[in-house]
C-alpha cells in the first residue's frame, strides 16, 4: 500500500534509478524466558542455581554439576503471540570447564531440531541457534539437556526474536 516515485522534475543531469528496497520493521516484541521465571520453565533432575560466573541473564543461572548425564534437562516454553518465523538465541556463562557438546532441542512447527553448542565460548552473550517457524501459543520450546555431554552444562535463558 505504498510506493516510491523518482522523477526528473527540476534536475539538470541524468537521473539513475536502480532499485528500491522495502524493509519489514519488527512489530512484535522479542520474547525472553529466564531460568528463574515462575512460568514457562520446566526443570528435570537436580540442577544447581549459581551466580559464581558473571555474564548471566537475570538473577542467576543453573548448572548440572557435571553429573547425571542424560537425566537432566531444562525446558523453556515461550508464549508465542503470532505464528511466524523467530530467531532463537541462548545465553550462558562460558568457562573451560563447560561442556563442548550441549544439545539444544528446538521444538517448533513441524518437528524438533537439535543444535550442539560449545559452552566453553561466547560468555554472557546471546548466541543464535537459527531461525525457526513457530505456531502461536505454547506448543514450541527450547530444551537444554546434559545427554552425552562432557563438562558442566549451563541453563540460563533463551530469547526469540520475530523475523
Amino acid at each position: 500500500a505504498g510506493s516510491v516515485l523518482i522523477a526528473t522534475t527540476g534536475t539538470n543531469g541524468y537521473v539513475i534509478v536502480d532499485a528500491v528496497r522495502f524493509v519489514k520493521t519488527q512489530t512484535l516484541p522479542e520474547i525472553i524466558v529466564d531460568n528463574a521465571d515462575s512460568t514457562g520453565v520446566s526443570i528435570t533432575g537436580g540442577w544447581t542455581s549459581s551466580t559464581y560466573s558473571p555474564g548471566y541473564y537475570g538473577s542467576d543461572y543453573l548448572h548440572d554439576g557435571n553429573t547425571g548425564q542424560g537425566t537432566k534437562s531444562v525446558r523453556f516454553t515461550p508464549t508465542i503471540p503470532t505464528t511466524g518465523d523467530y530467531e532463537v538465541f541462548a545465553r550462558w556463562t562460558a568457562n573451560s570447564s563447560r561442556a563442548s557438546n550441549v544439545p539444544f532441542d528446538i521444538t517448533r512447527s513441524g518437528g524438533t531440531d537439535t543444535v550442539l553448542v560449545d559452552q566453553r565460548y561466547n560468555d554472557g552473550v546471546w548466541v543464535s541457534l537459527g531461525v525457526y517457524a513457530f505456531d502461536a501459543g505454547t506448543a514450541g520450546s527450547v530444551t537444554i539437556s546434559n545427554t552425552g555431554t562432557s563438562g558442566y552444562v549451563i541453563a540460563d535463558a533463551v530469547r526469540l526474536v520475530p523475523r
